[in-house]
């Protein structure tokens, strides 16, 4: 499975002019067809794929980095675990020592904060490009999702609807899974 970024356009399109705007930014727009998603654009909005120059998806993208940082917290260990590793031969010596490394891994993780985005370069390259097709007078808004695919751009993706936002960088790296935001002028 692979992370993909895909972008909205709503407005005049001219894709030439898009894409000299997207080159400076290490990026490609291309229209795609996808059933799961166009039925929610609006009748002025062009669905595009935004690859990386010479890449074949976006695994590693920062856009989303918020919700997906917070599902990796250190979750508390199930008696169901303990079980399992009790019928797998552990001594209880082996089961403590590794509750406790646990434990203190629970305790030392520091959740992440959406105001501590002083490094983030790559999220930094997306505002940039999204202000800059924002920009073009004949666009009027400019959207992006980021959603997992197993095959292609074609598959069809459990899509959470759309949202408007502000753009921002706490609005990039908040960004949800299969949602597409859109950011107007």
């Amino acid at each position: 499975m692979c992370h993909f970024v895909t972008a909205i356009v709503g407005g005049s399109v001219d894709l030439a002019r898009l894409n000299a705007i997207a080159k400076k930014h290490h990026r490609f727009f291309e229209p795609i067809k996808n059933d799961s998603v166009e039925s929610y654009l609006q009748k002025n909005e062009v669905y595009l794929s935004t690859l990386p120059h010479r890449a074949m998806c976006d695994c590693g993208t920062s856009l989303g980095w918020l919700p997906r940082h917070l599902v990796s917290a250190p979750k508390p260990v199930s008696g169901a675990k303990i079980a399992k590793l009790q019928r797998m031969g552990w001594s209880e010596t082996k089961i403590s020592r590794w509750l406790q490394s646990k434990e203190r891994d629970r305790q030392t993780w520091n959740p992440p904060s959406p105001d501590d985005l002083s490094n983030d370069k790559q999220n930094d390259n997306w505002l940039a490009l999204a202000e800059e097709v924002l920009s073009e007078p004949a666009v009027s808004s400019f959207g992006l999702m980021v959603h997992c695919y197993r095959r292609g751009l074609e598959d069809s993706i459990p899509f959470k609807g759309r949202e408007d936002v502000d753009l921002s960088r706490k609005a990039l790296a908040s960004m949800e899974d299969c949602k597409l935001y859109v950011f107007r002028k």
